[in-house]
């Protein structure tokens, strides 16, 4: 009877940690979008106040004390190659921590290949666009991760219990 206690507990928790895991995919992608859109806005910001290339942006973003590690290996890669060819490198290596979708990284890629082949105007505007398409993206992915990441938590106790109950 006590291993069978045992086997319930293990099974219970494996469960929670299950449900756990799906709610922190879900945090750290909205987190990432949060990430994406601040990161956009400052290369803007960079752009329409100084003019500055997209190198020495992302050269003064990856140095930025609060930087992330994606900002410090988009300044490495950008060393090699050029902006959007990095970027797309950068978000290669970084989206499943990121827990980005596949749409996500399309959206992201093709902002970054747009900005750094064309002009000052036109790169504003994509950034401008960007901005607006990162918003609608980071607020379905809150309101998603409310609401289902409560959903999977709770489901991932409830069918460990049943299994759990089921194994006695």
């Amino acid at each position: 009877m006590g291993f069978r206690l045992l086997c319930c507990a293990v099974i219970i928790t494996c469960a929670t940690f299950i449900g756990l895991e799906l709610r922190r995919s879900m945090l750290t992608r909205a987190e990432s979008l949060a990430f994406f859109r601040e990161y956009f806005r400052s290369v803007r910001s960079y752009i329409l106040h100084t003019g500055m290339s997209l190198d020495d942006i992302s050269d003064i973003l990856g140095k930025a004390a609060d930087s992330r590690e994606f900002c410090r290996f988009l300044r490495e890669e950008t060393r090699h190659s050029s902006y959007s060819a990095s970027f797309s490198a950068a978000l290669g290596r970084w989206r499943s921590s990121l827990c980005l979708t596949e749409g996500d990284v399309q959206m992201l890629c093709s902002t970054a290949g747009n900005i750094g082949t064309s002009d000052t105007d036109h790169a504003l505007d994509v950034l401008l666009l960007a901005d607006e398409q990162l918003s609608e993206l980071l607020n379905a992915a809150q309101s998603k991760a409310l609401t289902d990441g409560r959903l999977y938590v709770v489901l991932s106790v409830s069918s460990g219990a049943v299994a759990a109950l089921l194994l006695l």
